[in-house]
């Protein structure tokens, strides 16, 4: 039987996002300066590649291990209980985003609107302002001495 287009269709959405998953798990570097570990996994698996003096910003919400490392810092962010108290439980990445602009201020403020603009238009303008508050409660939290 020959496939129908919808078959066809299904197949390449499944292969795609199988890419998507394969290029999540494989860093563009070998020695990044900074990793996000928005879990546990990631944390355990990106740790030990990042070059002494480097930076690991993670999800402390979901990430127990204890710092392994002496020649890196460290930036534990509770962004998933953050998110939550929001009510964006889908926005730790911008609470991670935010806490990571503190640390290391490497584009600006109004970088961060403008591309949230741009990639929030239509129907998902209504999410910049969570996401834009969001990314306020990283740089808050990141501001705070560690206790």
């Amino acid at each position: 039987a020959r496939p129908r287009p919808r078959q066809i269709a299904d197949e390449q959405r499944t292969e795609e996002a199988a890419q998507q998953v394969e290029r999540r798990d494989s860093p563009v570097v070998d020695e990044p300066e900074i990793v996000i570990a928005m879990d546990e996994h990631s944390f355990r698996q990106f740790e030990p590649a990042i070059v002494p003096g480097g930076l690991m910003l993670y999800n402390s919400s979901l990430c127990t291990s204890a710092p392994g490392r002496e020649d890196i810092r460290y930036l534990p962010v509770p962004a998933g209980k953050l998110a939550h108290q929001m009510g964006a439980d889908k926005a730790a990445n911008m609470v991670l985003l935010g806490a990571l602009l503190a640390a290391e201020p490497l584009v600006s403020d109004q970088a961060v609107e403008a591309g949230l603009r741009e990639k929030l238009g239509g129907s998902k303008a209504k999410l910049i302002a969570s996401n834009l508050k969001a990314i306020e409660l990283g740089r808050a939290c990141a501001a705070k001495p560690a206790q």
